[in-house]
């Protein structure tokens, strides 16, 4: 039996399909009677570039606009919504009331790496990557050349650097010298590195990060990023870049990618913890929250 699987806590795809993950497998009893799930696009989503959209004045999206997109799940997914009989609506599952609750949140500590892999059980088992996704990221990672001498970076600025609603959550690195810092501490204990593959939101911010490296830093250059770095830009960008399918197949090349990388450095965002969950190869992971911390100390003494 097959069911669709409705997710509309109001945030991005990559937390809300670890939302799913978690549910699935925190609930065996209710999930366990189905035989297969269907990711339907939801309005989680909507609301999202509803709320962005409304909050700058901008044109809001209609439902004609809305029925005529395509499901972004299924552009990284191998599902078909045929054989459904019914769909199910799902909120945080557990997650207490803030999806800081989740536990990879929590500092990502190496230790939880159980959590990870029972997580990515549930995705091996119930919703397989598409072909074309994984046809994308095989040949992106000979054309890049990424291997287990390869550092991951998710450069995780814009939105979180500019917005004052996020202060005084973590110490989390929010400048790019602070990330520059961070990476070269990575470098400085991982002498083995020779490339650095960087993912981020923005295509300005990744070229700048480019700059303050002597070995090759290399992205996947195909991707559907921003050009506007301050909080109002992001936002009309991601305004309008969320409701793109292609968009969601970039972020997950993106995601998949660094997953291949031994070495990862991650930052406070969902995206990060699904390159750590969807990780077989992980052997060292740093987290911005950490390293800033030791870089500022370094630096004052």
């Amino acid at each position: 039996m097959k069911v669709g699987i409705n997710q509309s806590h109001i945030v991005g795809l990559s937390t809300q399909f670890i939302i799913v993950l978690y549910n699935i497998m925190n609930y065996p009893e209710e999930f366990s009677k189905y035989d297969s799930f269907y990711l339907v696009k939801n309005d989680g989503v909507r609301d999202i570039s509803r709320n962005n959209f409304n909050s700058m004045n901008m044109p809001h999206i209609s439902d004609e606009k809305w029925d005529s997109l395509k499901n972004w799940w299924s552009s990284f997914l191998d599902q078909s919504d045929e054989g459904i009989t019914d769909v199910i609506n799902i909120g945080l599952g557990g997650l207490e009331e803030s999806i800081e609750s989740l536990p990879l949140y929590d500092g990502m500590d190496s230790s939880k790496h159980h959590l990870y892999e029972k997580l990515r059980d549930v995705q091996k088992e119930y919703f397989p990557w598409s072909a074309d996704l994984i046809k994308r990221v095989d040949d992106e990672i000979i054309k890049l050349g990424i291997n287990e001498n390869t550092l991951g970076v998710h450069l995780r600025l814009s939105d979180m650097t500019k917005n004052s609603k996020y202060s005084g959550i973590v110490m989390r690195a929010n400048t790019m010298e602070e990330y520059v810092k961070c990476t070269k501490h990575v470098l400085m204990e991982n002498p083995n590195i020779n490339k650095i593959f960087v993912m981020g939101e923005n295509e300005n911010l990744i070229a700048e990060f480019k700059t303050y490296f002597d070995i090759p830093v290399v992205n996947y250059e195909d991707c559907l990023l921003g050009t506007l770095d301050d909080e109002y830009g992001f936002h009309i960008e991601q305004s309008t870049f969320i409701l793109d399918a292609k968009y969601w197949f970039d972020t997950y090349v993106d995601i998949l990618i660094a997953s291949k990388c031994h070495t990862f450095l991650a930052s406070l965002s969902s995206v990060s913890h699904n390159v750590i969950i969807f990780n077989e190869v992980l052997k060292k992971l740093y987290y911005t929250n950490d390293l800033k911390l030791k870089t500022l100390s370094k630096d004052r003494t």
